[in-house]
């Protein structure tokens, strides 16, 4: 359709109408927007919501395993200024959002700088060991050491001690610091003492330090950073740093210093007991930490036991504590069981095998309360897995447990062992297929001499709900039967010695069919099934249909440095 005009118009007239027209377009568009509910937010709290973005990609950034190359992942929060004109201009307004800073490529940082004024600064700076470009960024921030609230390094000793040198000037906001030696492999730890660096320290007084982790650095206990201020300590040492650490003494006379803590987290950084103590010694003083809500520890056994023992702490604190050499387990439990008798007795306890050795114990008060983080993680690495399993079970701590879970992991436990400790149990839950688990729950208990006349008993005399997840109920046994025939056997012999089992609960279970599910209600007055129809084994492919070739697809890509450039 073609617009016909009374008499001929200018070329000048033409774009200068179409200019004016956009600028009206552009004008009642925006106008539309602010007719929207969201659009009627004070720029105050909408500042506040986009630091709540900030904050959370930030902490998603610094949780992540490559650091290196999350920085332009960081960056992607700035699409949220792309919505509109008025919120693009509440972001460049608030330097509060710029002052989260992950140290990447040059031109970016310097644009994320500028805007943030002079904001607080919380960095996060991964700097490899060949990054010399990422390592001048950082001495551009040391420039200003009176803006860091937050820092987080995470760089070759050599680079971490050149900035704790450099930070000279007062520190006055400084809260949260983390210093991380990525040069070593956490497996690689060496005995060349030329490659040590000195104990890290700052040269700057921390009068509002909060929260405070070293990881794989050489530390004193004496170091000055320790200040009194702090609420939060981590300290991830190294085998080959026990010299730098100081006495046992030094250790306890820091804590004194750091009375409100509320969280400890020591792995391999307690100074070590002599080789030759093999009984723990009588604590000659004990430290309070009356704020402490968590306290965790790895190293030899003897030497977290040792620690525990001279730590006051509240009843309510959850503990974590992973121990290896297995010189003194039971002192290593005997501790675990004292701190949970104050709270009350363990209730519900979840086994586990992690890794290739190391046995997984987690204990809950409350028998509802495993999907909440444990009262009481043990963790045991031990060279002789059925050793460790027998002591972990037979330990007075869980007499009174009254829900077991036991993760098989494709392990053969010692069932009778593990089972003999648990006497009170009332619901029994089994994840993974456990061989031999039937044969012993069949087992009767025998005559301990000629007097013992006592009648045969069951294990798990309290059993009640049995729940069984991911186990394979058609699985033929060597004696030709299956998994269902040997449960069908042993739900009769607990209706027999006057136990049954009131409830079964299958879940993801493989071969079960709505047969089987009738045949066990015959049995067991309450069966639970989530209907799910498994099979073992993998079905065949269908050759009719070719397999599909992406490989000519381009691989996804986005720039997310390209809208750094104002409008």
């Amino acid at each position: 359709m073609s617009l016909a005009l009374p008499f001929p118009l200018d070329r000048r007239l033409v774009e200068q109408a179409i200019s004016d027209g956009e600028r009206y377009v552009l004008f009642f568009r925006g106008y539309l927007n602010g007719m929207a509910l969201i659009a009627r937010l004070p720029p105050e709290l909408l500042s506040e919501v986009f630091l709540h973005i900030v904050r959370w990609a930030f902490e998603d950034i610094a949780a992540s395993y490559y650091l290196s190359s999350g920085g332009s992942r960081f960056y992607t929060w700035i699409t949220v200024s792309h919505v509109c004109r008025a919120w693009r201009a509440v972001a460049l307004g608030t330097p509060r959002l710029w002052s989260h800073i992950v140290l990447t490529r040059s031109p970016v940082f310097v644009e994320v700088f500028k805007r943030s004024k002079k904001a607080p600064l919380v960095v996060l700076a991964p700097v490899p060991s060949l990054a010399r470009q990422t390592a001048e960024l950082l001495n551009h921030v040391l420039l200003e050491p009176a803006r860091l609230q937050d820092l987080r390094l995470y760089a070759p000793a050599h680079i971490v001690r050149s900035t704790c040198k450099k930070l000279t000037g007062p520190l006055p906001l400084l809260e949260n610091v983390i210093l991380a030696d990525h040069s070593y492999p956490v497996s690689g730890y060496t005995e060349d003492s030329d490659a040590l660096p000195p104990p890290t320290s700052f040269c700057a007084p921390l009068s509002k330090l909060r929260s405070l982790e070293i990881c794989r650095l050489a530390m004193s206990w004496q170091n000055p950073v320790l200040s009194s201020t702090i609420t939060e300590l981590v300290v991830i040492g190294r085998f080959d740093m026990q010299r730098f650490l100081g006495s046992f003494d030094d250790l306890l006379g820091a804590l004194e210093t750091l009375s409100h803590l509320r969280v400890l987290e020591l792995a391999d950084s307690i100074p070590m007991l002599p080789e030759d103590t093999t009984k723990l010694p009588t604590p000659q003083r004990v430290i309070a930490l009356p704020e402490l809500r968590r306290l965790a520890l790895t190293g030899p056994t003897l030497d977290c036991a040792f620690l525990v023992n001279h730590l006051s702490f509240p009843a309510h604190t959850r503990i974590f504590l992973r121990g290896y050499y297995l010189d003194a387990d039971q002192e290593f439990l005997r501790t675990v069981q004292n701190h949970s008798a104050r709270s009350g007795k363990l209730l519900a306890v979840r086994l586990s095998r992690a890794f290739s050795r190391t046995f997984v114990m987690k204990g809950w008060l409350t028998p509802e309360s495993q999907s909440f983080d444990p009262f009481v993680e043990v963790q045991l690495d031990a060279p002789n897995s059925y050793n460790a399993a027998s002591k972990l079970a037979r330990h007075a701590l869980f007499a009174s447990v009254r829900v077991l879970t036991i993760d098989v992991n494709y392990y053969q436990w010692t069932w009778r062992t593990v089972l003999a400790g648990f006497p009170g149990v009332r619901t029994l839950s089994v994840h993974g297929h456990p061989d031999k688990l039937l044969s012993a729950l069949c087992a009767t208990r025998k005559p301990r001499n000629k007097h013992d006349h006592l009648p045969s008993q069951l294990p798990l005399p309290l059993l009640e709900v049995m729940k069984l997840s991911d186990v394979s109920i058609s699985r033929p046994l060597p004696d030709g039967l299956t998994f269902l025939h040997d449960l069908e056997d042993w739900l009769l012999l607990r209706c027999n010695h006057e136990m049954p089992i009131t409830d079964l609960h299958l879940n993801d279970c493989y071969g079960v069919t709505k047969e089987d599910v009738a045949r066990l209600a015959q049995i067991v007055t309450n069966v639970t099934w989530d209907g799910a129809e498994l099979y073992d084994g993998i079905e065949e492919e269908d050759e009719t249909e070719p397999a599909s070739d992406n490989s000519d697809l381009p691989l996804p890509y986005y720039d997310y440095y390209f809208d750094f450039e104002d409008e």
